[in-house]
């Protein structure tokens, strides 16, 4: 697994420092992970790599599979975090998806339209 971490830090371009911040532990531990034979990654920090890295959690502990997640597992996994009931956007979204239903249909294709140019516009900048 050690050598999977590498690899996904290598490939991240991240310092160990960058790392640590985002995995929310110290330099020191991404340090020990990766330098010393009996220091084992605790549970939380490889969910923290996965989910952080977009990397497949088969993949990191056991080798199989492949390296990072499918585009739709990624759309899911942030979706399912949006949903939760703890998420403070959690109203609001379920609020927006509430109000689109209840639009006709020639006012849901306004909002689709109008989202559609601000990701046209989005991609020109």
């Amino acid at each position: 697994m050690v050598e999977r971490l590498r690899q996904i830090f290598k490939e991240s371009g991240k310092t160990q420092t960058e790392i640590a911040k985002k995995t929310n532990v110290t330099p020191a531990y991404i340090w020990k992970i990766l330098n010393k034979d009996n220091v084992a990654p605790r549970d939380l920090f490889i969910k923290t790599v996965c989910k952080e890295f977009n990397v497949n959690e088969d993949w990191l502990r056991l080798g199989t599979g492949e390296m990072y997640k499918e585009i739709e597992d990624e759309v899911a996994s942030v979706l399912s975090d949006l949903i939760e009931e703890d998420n403070p956007f959690y109203d609001l979204i379920i609020g927006i998806m509430k109000t689109y239903r209840r639009l006709d249909d020639q006012s849901q294709d306004a909002l689709k339209n109008l989202s559609q140019e601000l990701l046209n516009n989005m991609k020109k900048e």
